[in-house]
């Protein structure tokens, strides 16, 4: 029946936006439907949400943009009751980790362009500070997309005057570390935390 939709489960990237998100969102309406969402009281980080009612036929890139307007999603699991098995997955019930998925595109995308720099000798350690021995360091953060995020904003920046190269450690089996080279002289790991903080939240930061 109409009032007894769909289940889905919506995590966040931080506690903030999920009890942000059930207090504004519950009762909201999407494809017609009113949502009920609770946080789920088993997740330890109080990052999940359980969302009840929702509409058969509703993707969950539409759940993540509902979402979205509370804070950073980090993941959508979404089962419509109708779709039967592998319509957002291999068997498990068509359960759907949808941010898995993109993650390792991304990760594809970010390795294919590196090694193409590599090939090419192009933005990995040519800028000033790197050719007058320039300090290496890396910064790990708390999840692969800040790690992305820094490769892509801030390889190639200017960090106290100097030219930095910034890139993917392909050792990091979770994606989250991140080299660094063309520090100046005297780099202090709190200085680069706050510098790499600005892509996401950083775990250890660490130069020379």
């Amino acid at each position: 029946s109409p009032s007894s939709g769909s289940t889905a489960e919506v995590r966040y990237d931080d506690a903030a936006s999920a009890q942000n998100a059930a207090t504004m969102l519950n009762g909201s309406i999407l494809a017609g439907a009113t949502l009920t969402v609770t946080l789920d009281t088993s997740s330890q980080d109080m990052t999940r949400l359980h969302v009840g009612n929702v509409p058969a036929g509703v993707e969950w890139q539409e759940l993540k943009d509902h979402f979205g307007q509370c804070g950073t999603v980090a993941f959508v699991k979404t089962r419509d009751k109708g779709a039967g098995k592998g319509r957002f997955g291999k068997g498990k019930g068509g359960w759907s980790w949808v941010s898995q998925q993109a993650m390792q595109r991304q990760m594809q995308e970010m390795m294919a362009q590196m090694q193409a720099m590599q090939r090419g000798g192009k933005g990995l350690g040519g800028g000033k500070g790197a050719d007058g021995g320039g300090l290496t360091g890396e910064v790990r953060f708390h999840r692969p997309q800040g790690a992305l995020k820094a490769v892509k904003s801030l390889n190639g920046s200017t960090f106290k005057g100097c030219n930095i190269a910034v890139g993917l450690d392909q050792t990091s089996q979770d994606f989250t570390k991140v080299w660094v080279s063309g520090l100046p002289i005297g780099t202090d790991w709190r200085e680069l935390k706050e510098y790499f903080a600005t892509a996401g939240q950083v775990e250890f930061a660490d130069s020379g």
